[in-house]
């Protein structure tokens, strides 16, 4: 349990370190790109019509789910934290290896790159789900008592998938 509480105070002391880093490492991994950060929406949206025709319209998913809700709306709700999940998973196994430069060549805690790699998704996870959240409004589906969850369950997501990424990124390191 101290250990614990030594890592949350770690993480707490530098979170202005793991917001500059993952905004700087956001920025870098677009610059390759031809549309740059463009890329980081036109990437799953190009996936999302690829699902839709082939769940949707060639599978025809509306029978399939019993609901009053559009498939495509059913499909979106789901596949946008999808993103975010598996980018963050990926990133989090391999933060502390692609890093060891960083950390064999400067005083820098350790601890905090798994929360880098977790935070540095989050803007693309908003802007999608905010997008998403306009146009399921914008089509007369109005919030109800149910989307109250969402302050529960974020959270929930957020802390599952840091301990993850510390985990992994742990194992990547010793076999690797």
């Amino acid at each position: 349990m101290k250990s614990l509480l030594t890592w949350g105070k770690i993480q707490a002391s530098n979170v202005d370190k793991v917001i500059l880093i993952s905004q700087f490492e956001q920025k870098a991994n677009h610059q390759n790109h031809l549309f740059g950060l463009f890329w980081e929406f036109l990437s799953p949206a190009i996936q999302i019509i690829i699902y839709y025709l082939v769940f949707g319209i060639r599978l025809n998913g509306q029978t399939i789910i019993h609901s009053d809700i559009p498939y495509i709306y059913w499909m979106l709700i789901g596949i946008i934290p999808w993103f975010y999940i598996s980018s963050s998973i990926v990133a989090g196994a391999g933060s502390i290896s692609r890093n060891l430069s960083l950390i064999s060549k400067t005083h820098f805690p350790i601890e905090i790159l798994p929360t880098i790699a977790i935070v540095k998704g989050l803007n693309s996870f908003f802007a999608m789900l905010g997008l998403f959240l306009i146009l399921f409004v914008s089509q007369g589906f109005l919030p109800t008592l149910e989307w109250l969850q969402v302050f529960y369950y974020f959270p929930c997501m957020v802390l599952f998938l840091l301990a993850l990424a510390v985990l992994t990124s742990a194992i990547t390191v010793v076999f690797s």
